[in-house]
């Protein structure tokens, strides 16, 4: 987009030369229409025709320029309907220079694309976000792309897919599992560590206290358990016969 702009500025001042000059031309043919004409004749066309020429011909590439720009890509609709989705993660964020107003400006960035039977693959993509929600390395994004053109790449926002354009992943809820017949310390201190923890993950937590549990025959869980990882590290017990064996002592 950049050079884009850049090829613009260049272009525009090429044409403001030329318009200067038909401008210039115009308003001396105007002059010497007037001169030439008789006391009393109608003469307002004579000096409107250089200033339409002047401002018309200044105002109509910026209007073309954005109208150009606003445009999305002729792939866009296409990758949007058909294209393949997945996950993508912010590599990196450099900005444009280019905005706006003041609230929107573009960006460039540097996505980790992970298809799900695909190998990974990075690209870069132009994108215009808002100054309240900039993109940050780590984000990630729910994107498509051709799969034949991988830089034929776009972001899938919340109104593409209320419009049937995508699908939300699902992430699965965290979860933290911890046995106490292994913790020698407090295992209230120890259920409040993994509660703070779950807090700030957004975890479940189960925690099972082995410790003073009987099996039916009376014995201590904790130390049958203890037996049993003894004799499955040993070699004694099979993978099998070692989480039979566990599956029987906790049920």
């Amino acid at each position: 987009m950049r050079n884009n702009i850049l090829r613009f500025v260049m272009f525009y001042l090429v044409w403001a030369v030329v318009v200067v000059g038909v401008f210039l031309y115009t308003l001396n043919t105007g002059i010497q229409s007037v001169n030439k004409a008789p006391f009393g004749a109608d003469l307002s066309g004579s000096f409107a025709t250089p200033f339409i020429v002047m401002f018309g011909g200044l105002g109509l590439p910026w209007i073309l320029f954005w109208v150009l720009m606003s445009r999305k890509p002729g792939w866009n609709k296409q990758v949007l309907m058909n294209g393949k989705q997945a996950p993508a993660t912010v590599l990196s964020v450099s900005d444009t220079g280019v905005s706006y107003g003041n609230m929107d400006f573009v960006v460039k960035l540097q996505l980790q694309v992970q298809p799900a039977d695909e190998p990974v693959f990075q690209t870069w993509l132009e994108t215009t976000v808002s100054r309240v929600d900039i993109p940050r390395p780590g984000d990630v994004y729910v994107v498509k792309y051709d799969p034949n053109n991988k830089d034929h790449i776009l972001l899938v926002s919340q109104s593409d897919i209320a419009a049937g354009y995508g699908t939300m992943p699902t992430a699965a809820t965290p979860s933290i599992s911890y046995q106490t017949s292994n913790f020698a310390g407090n295992p209230n201190q120890l259920v409040q560590q993994l509660m703070n923890a779950a807090a700030q993950s957004g975890a479940s937590v189960s925690v099972q206290d082995l410790r003073g549990l009987k099996a039916n025959g009376g014995k201590d869980i904790a130390m049958e358990l203890a037996n049993l990882a003894q004799l499955h590290k040993s070699g004694d017990l099979s993978d099998t016969e070692y989480d039979a064996a566990k599956k029987k002592l906790l049920s």
